[in-house]
């Protein structure tokens, strides 16, 4: 696990490992920590799951990732945030671009919007 808005995990149990540090898509000592290098240094061998929910990084952290370790994630469970940008063409590049990326080795099988947050209308769609 890795969050530093957090002191630690809320129950601490032998097979946690935490690291107060931010994810992101480069590693600077003691700060933030790049995935690659975080499932290097963390990782057992094999197949992986990631959970995700990084306020935004999200989109640098994954977009900077290797293919090789993405595959390594036979699950990735991801909150998308700021999906409403792509009502302008730089916001639709983005989302666009993770998407595709992520598509190459994984299949989405669940979709569930927030029902608090603006919604905007996008060709059609409703997208929250």
């Amino acid at each position: 696990m890795i969050d530093a808005s957090v002191e630690g995990p809320a129950r601490q149990h032998p097979n946690f490992h935490f690291q107060r540090l931010w994810l992101a898509n480069e590693s600077r000592p003691g700060q933030t920590i790049s995935l690659e290098d975080w499932v290097r240094a963390s990782a057992p061998d094999g197949d992986l799951i990631l959970q995700i929910d990084i306020e935004g990084d999200e989109y640098p952290v994954l977009l900077n990732a290797s293919d090789t370790l993405l595959s390594r994630f036979r699950i990735i469970a991801l909150e998308l945030h700021n999906v409403t940008a792509i009502t302008a063409q730089a916001g639709l590049q983005l989302v666009e671009s993770l998407m595709k990326r992520l598509l190459i080795n994984h299949e989405v099988v669940h979709s569930n919007q927030n029902e608090t947050c603006r919604k905007v209308r996008v060709g059609g769609l409703t997208v929250p």
